[in-house]
């Protein structure tokens, strides 16, 4: 959802006579009917990752846009509502210096997955709770965990490699 969501902001003014159908098929989507990273029976809630983050993300971006599901029959979660359900159990995947660990910790789901945090946190500026909060102190300090590791050329390491580093505690960067 976020990465149609992105695109249907991008081309909504430029494609003014399609926008109308795009915006009626991102409201025909009902969130845990459709995205598979989602609390199920035999997937529970505490055992999903970025996949959940990216959804969060799509939904509060639908919920900026006001594009709410159409439905008679159910009242679908979406929008906030998901946002609340599944981000206060992604909490725990960041660390002290807010990087986000994913399972294999590869670092390209760290960056991505703290940039969908910050997408979902522009849609609810009014919100002040605890996951909201959470998420902020997270995303401040991986920003500046980000900033420490960044070389002067751009470049970023992956987090073991700190770890590597025989003296990494020497730099402040051990708890990374």
């Amino acid at each position: 959802m976020r990465e149609l969501m992105t695109a249907y902001t991008a081309l909504k003014h430029h494609e003014p006579e399609r926008s109308q159908q795009w915006a009626d098929d991102l409201c025909a989507v009902i969130p845990e009917h459709i995205y598979w990273q989602v609390e199920k029976d035999d997937q529970p809630i505490s055992s999903l990752h970025n996949w959940t983050v990216y959804a969060a993300a799509g939904e509060a971006m639908r919920a900026k846009e006001g594009l709410s599901p159409l439905t008679k029959d159910e009242s679908p979660l979406w929008g906030y509502d998901f946002f609340k359900k599944y981000m206060p159990h992604q909490l725990r995947f960041f660390t002290e210096a807010g990087m986000y660990r994913d399972p294999g910790d590869p670092l390209t789901y760290d960056l991505t997955t703290r940039i969908q945090c910050e997408l979902a946190l522009d849609a609810y500026p009014e919100s002040n709770d605890a996951t909201t909060q959470g998420l902020s102190t997270h995303l401040r300090n991986g920003a500046l965990a980000t900033l420490v590791l960044v070389s002067s050329d751009g470049l970023v390491p992956l987090w073991w490699a700190i770890q590597s580093i025989p003296h990494a505690r020497n730099y402040g960067l051990s708890h990374l």
